[in-house]
């Protein structure tokens, strides 16, 4: 073939015939992660390599393509370009991908326009080095995007009936179907269609700015790193989900430990003085636990953003749990979180208080009053904390006592390398086993314990005595354990 260049910038002339085998292109790249080595011939007739000015026909046969791990093989191609509009028609006959494309663009308008149908005949995730489990496919997909827009994209991807193989199991799924129709006057507005989601997106947000949107607003009162680059979301935005999850096919496709729900629902918004979060899970099974009831609400404004969970039970076959809530607020760099959890008849059993602050490249938590451990009130040494940072964690101060019972964590300096001091006195399992436990008690003893740990961040050691006298577990007695670690 040839190449001439001398006509100048955007009128290059060309009739390549490219023949390779085994050409190692992950190596050239330097993405060898990514691909390997590819046997292929590829040929190109036509003028100018801008997009803008191309005039050109190309083909290509793939004998071997290495990509992600996996060989491809047997592909075939052919297209051309011309007044920038280009036709592209891609034929897989590789036994893990047997799949034809068709496909059209126009870029003659800002937003370029793409019609694309695509056949998948077989495609092997698993094989293909794309999905860690079995997981094979079969769908038409449809795509009419007249405008390829990030942040407000215009079109509709249909995925006809498809036909997924998981697990021994085959699903045969109704169509799913996104569409989006964006106006200059409302904005966004998207409708997700999926089997068992569905969704209605509005407001006038670019898509690409959501991710900054919700980062300014936590932000705002809590700053997640100590990287101090500024997120710059727009100046005014608003936007709007409503959803539903169903228990349907797909959702047992990708969580096949799912056993049985009722439709969860979400309601989210966020403008730049608000954010609100809230979902509604009447009834979850999964895995052989049961989940009644929960329900989360986040409510973000200028002078804090707060959270409050609610579970009414929580139901395994060997713990069960009532009436837990998890509430606090983001504000001033300091999480607050209090923990709560009730008997069946809503007398609390346990709670728990807390705050997390985060101090340059520090995080600091410290442990509030009003500790419950099975109905019981405990003290709580003031003021403790435990200070986490990229070295590891020292504890200072932390301990909480009831009675003869107390429990004492805390490091020799407040330094990172500092042996960490761990002493347990007269503390019956039950105080925590008692809280979970179904029908029979999980475990019980009384526990003494005096360690020393060193090296925690690096190659921990750890020296002293550990009892439990009287242990049982499932109410079945064990006797006394008695451990003791040396160096």
């Amino acid at each position: 073939g040839y190449v001439y260049m001398s006509p100048g910038k955007g009128k290059e002339k060309y009739d390549l015939y490219v023949n390779t085998r085994n050409l190692n292109v992950g190596k050239i790249l330097r993405q060898d992660s990514v691909m390997g080595t590819i046997t292929a011939v590829i040929t190109a007739r036509g003028q100018s390599f801008d997009i803008n000015s191309m005039n050109t026909v190309f083909s290509g046969k793939i004998q071997q393509a290495m990509l992600m791990g996996y060989n491809y093989s047997t592909i075939s191609f052919d297209g051309k370009m011309a007044q920038k509009a280009g036709e592209l028609s891609l034929t897989s006959n590789d036994p893990n991908a047997i799949l034809q494309l068709q496909a059209t663009a126009d870029l003659t308008q800002k937003d370029p326009a793409v019609n694309a149908i695509l056949n998948i005949d077989s495609a092997d995730l698993q094989a293909l080095k794309l999905y860690k489990d079995e997981l094979r496919v079969r769908a038409a997909i449809t795509a009419n995007m007249p405008k390829v827009n990030a942040d407000y994209p215009e079109g509709d991807i249909i995925i006809n009936k498809p036909t997924i193989a998981m697990s021994g199991q085959r699903y045969f799924l109704d169509s799913l179907y996104i569409s989006s129709k964006p106006t200059a006057d409302s904005g966004q507005n998207i409708i997700v269609n999926a089997d068992a989601v569905y969704a209605l997106i509005t407001g006038q947000t670019p898509l690409s700015q959501i991710g900054n949107v919700i980062q300014d607003h936590i932000g705002r009162h809590y700053k997640i790193s100590s990287d101090t680059t500024k997120v710059s979301p727009p100046a005014d935005y608003n936007l709007n989900i409503v959803a539903t999850v169903q228990d349907r096919p797909l959702l047992h496709v990708f969580m096949p430990t799912l056993e049985s729900m009722d439709t969860i629902r979400i309601n989210a918004g966020v403008t730049p003085r608000n954010l609100f979060l809230d979902v509604n899970a009447p009834q979850v099974s999964l895995a052989g636990t049961r989940i009644d009831s929960a329900k989360a609400n986040v409510n973000g404004t200028d002078s804090a953003l707060t959270y409050n969970v609610t579970v009414a039970k929580v139901d395994h076959p060997q713990i069960q749990l009532w009436y837990t809530n998890v509430n606090g607020n983001l504000n001033g760099n300091t999480i607050t979180a209090n923990v709560s959890i009730a008997d069946s008849a809503k007398k609390e059993r346990f709670a728990l208080n807390a705050n997390l602050q985060q101090e340059a490249n520090e995080q600091v938590l410290q442990l509030g009053n009003g500790l419950v451990l099975n109905y019981k009130t405990w003290q709580v040494s003031q003021p403790n904390k435990i200070v986490f940072g990229p070295q590891g964690f020292y504890a200072q101060n932390l301990s909480i006592s009831n009675g003869n019972e107390a429990i004492s964590v805390t490091s020799e300096q407040p330094q990172f390398s500092a042996p960490l001091n761990v002493n347990i006195r007269n503390f019956f399992l039950s105080n925590i086993t008692e809280i979970v436990q179904k029908d029979t008690l999980l475990a019980n003893g009384m526990l003494n314990t005096q360690l020393q740990v060193r090296n925690i961040s690096t190659a921990p050691e750890a020296s002293g005595t550990l009892q439990i006298e009287d242990l049982s577990i499932f109410a079945d007695t064990i006797g006394n354990l008695d451990v003791t670690l040396k160096d």
